[in-house]
């Protein structure tokens, strides 16, 4: 015959369950290190829907000089951006690039960068204000579009604001 297991008092569950939940985890946020022209910047991923090879872009006539056209990304015709063209960060990405596309409220782009392999986990509460100008961050243009630097092994890295990039028609207008 076996003994019956004792069951816990509703007040000693009640106990258990808040001291495991008593300690919250630190927030923790991801974002997408990736190179922009001659800088490194960081993209939360929130906004990011896939990665994807440069590749297949059809030009587009009498669009900004960043706009560097369309492409299809699984059966969807996506604007293709220059990101560093546009933020003023020198050389454009090659063909050899990789494509983020992203997407926030009713836009959805493909921002053409060097290279993106990096995933960073930060908490909120890591990042660092952003002081004055950003002399080797964001460009010309891109200083609008930086919340935050994102601490790193060795440095800070500028953290756009994709949702503020991608709602500014001067992305895709000019």
């Amino acid at each position: 015959m076996t003994t019956p297991t004792a069951i816990p008092a509703a007040w000693d569950l009640r106990e258990a369950l808040w001291a495991l939940t008593a300690v919250p985890a630190p927030a923790r946020e991801r974002c997408l290190l990736c190179t922009v022209g001659q800088a490194r910047l960081a993209l939360p991923i929130a906004c990011l829907r896939s990665v994807e090879p440069y590749e297949a872009v059809t030009p587009l006539p009498h669009v900004p000089a960043w706009v560097r056209g369309v492409t299809n990304v699984r059966g969807t015709v996506v604007g293709v951006v220059d990101l560093a063209a546009f933020l003023g960060l020198g050389e454009a990405a090659s063909a050899a690039g990789r494509l983020l596309v992203c997407g926030a409220g009713q836009r959805l782009i493909a921002l053409a960068v060097v290279d993106a392999r990096e995933v960073l986990d930060y908490a909120s509460t890591a990042l660092l204000p952003v002081a004055g100008p950003l002399a080797a961050g964001a460009g010309r243009r891109g200083e609008r579009y930086v919340s935050a630097l994102v601490p790193t092994d060795d440095s800070a890295v500028p953290l756009l604001d994709l949702e503020r990039l991608l709602a500014d028609d001067e992305l895709v207008t000019g």
